[in-house]
């Protein structure tokens, strides 16, 4: 059989070896010099048999007729038709309204102050159990269950939290699915009325922070301007009290001043969670483009920075996943996610709520899901629509990218988003895997 080299293979160089990885099929082997050479010369018939059995066997070199992009697409489809239906995962917004004032905030300082009543919410609990009780007349029944909180800050509308809960859970539980809850909360709104609730869900928090004392407080503030450190510390206190420790997750934010501080900030904040790790204030034109500091969106810099900041989570034996690997679709393409807020319209990330122009539908008076055009062009988007995607050995690592970050970007409201945001490059790519290789090297 005649074969050719992978077109996701991706060669360097690290603690002076050559290595192979390959994008699509995740391999990753040490080559020696002949067989490098055979490879970058296609004399394959020179590798000794069982190297070159291996390096088929982990899909280096593949068949001569195989179209690998075909091979990527029913990757996406067997996830998105496949197991991933079998997931529901329902983000309300029970109001956009928020306490806080942040600068950098990417839905802009003027926010509506209105919020889901009752009502609402048991219109939208009642599309989730109509949406799971159709699923298990198909092939393909929904077994979990994903309840999402997020805003604004969700606990503005404290009832209408505790109603989804409530409903939330009983759904789960009747129709036997298993049900994770989570909520993007600010964390300044907690009591006990709510942990009481909490703990019976079981809920995971995504809380963040932004920086040191004296550097959240000038970033994370009320409306009058104070800050909210100490307020939002006393309550990670509570949580941890609660015995929700491992429920939590912080996100710091860094921006270029504070990105020295990381470690002394991670010293902090050890004790309330074992899932920390940093996220970069970005600028989006339209919204927070006025805010100071941000990082620019240069890839490979930053790709050498988190490599620094994954350092430091390490020593303090956060678990750090690898940053790169092949990407699962996203929510564009994932068909039973929803993020449904106080008005009832649709949206299939967060970063696109509160945009109706890419909003994909509505939940109408009987519960029912009614999908607009918009829901026919995200579901199927797709980075095999662009050329240059298509043609780089990056595509399963980037996918396309975040065309919400596109879309934001670009300072549009034509609703197109038809569009890529290149996440990885090959220098950043070669940065992560020549750390990687040492790392394993020097275990």
């Amino acid at each position: 059989m005649a074969y050719k080299q992978s077109r996701f293979n991706f060669t360097f160089e690290a603690e002076n070896s050559k290595f192979i990885y390959n994008t699509l099929y995740l391999g990753l082997a040490e080559l020696d010099d002949d067989v490098y050479q055979a490879l970058s010369t296609k004399d394959y018939k020179s590798i000794k048999s069982d190297i070159l059995s291996d390096l088929i066997n982990q899909k280096f070199l593949v068949e001569e007729d195989l179209d690998e992009l075909k091979a990527y697409e029913y990757f996406n489809s067997r996830i998105r038709y496949g197991s991933g239906a079998r997931v529901l995962a329902i983000t309300l917004i029970p109001t956009y309204y928020c306490n806080l004032a942040c600068p950098y905030c990417l839905q802009g300082q003027t926010k509506e102050s209105g919020g889901i009543s009752i009502d609402g919410v048991n219109r939208i609990t009642n599309f989730a159990q109509n949406t799971i009780e159709k699923s298990k007349k198909t092939g393909v029944p929904i077994t979990h269950l994903r309840a999402n909180l997020f805003g604004g800050e969700p606990l503005l509308n404290k009832r209408a939290v505790i109603q989804y809960c409530e409903n939330m859970s009983n759904i789960g539980e009747q129709l036997g699915c298993k049900t994770r809850f989570m909520i993007t909360t600010n964390l300044t709104l907690l009591d006990a009325e709510l942990l009481e609730i909490f703990k019976k869900v079981n809920m995971n928090f995504q809380v963040t922070i932004d920086g040191l004392k004296k550097d959240h407080d000038q970033l994370r503030i009320t409306k009058s301007g104070s800050g909210t450190y100490d307020l939002i510390i006393n309550n990670l206190k509570k949580l941890c009290d609660h015995g929700f420790k491992k429920n939590i997750t912080i996100r710091i934010n860094l921006n270029k001043s504070t990105f020295d501080t990381a470690e002394d900030i991670i010293k902090e904040l050890k004790d309330f969670s074992d899932d920390i790790y940093f996220g970069y204030l970005e600028n989006f034109s339209g919204f927070n483009d006025s805010c100071g500091g941000c990082f620019d969106n240069c890839i490979s810099d930053r790709a050498e920075k988190t490599e620094i900041l994954n350092a430091i989570r390490r020593k303090y034996e956060n678990n750090v996943p690898e940053e790169f690997g092949k990407l699962s679709p996203c929510a564009f393409n994932a068909e039973n996610k929803f993020f449904i807020d106080n008005n009832f319209r649709v949206y299939k990330c967060e970063l696109a709520i509160n945009k109706p122009e890419i909003s994909v539908g509505i939940i109408d008076d009987n519960s029912e899901f009614i999908p607009n055009s918009k829901f026919y062009e995200q579901i199927t988007h797709s980075p095999l629509n662009f050329s240059k995607c298509r043609n780089c050995k990056l595509l399963p690592l980037c996918a396309g990218g975040c065309s919400a970050r596109a879309y934001i970007n670009s300072n549009s409201k034509d609703g197109n988003l038809c569009r890529t945001y290149c996440m990885c490059t090959e220098t950043s790519l070669n940065i992560y895997l020549k750390n990687y290789v040492k790392r394993l090297l020097n275990k």
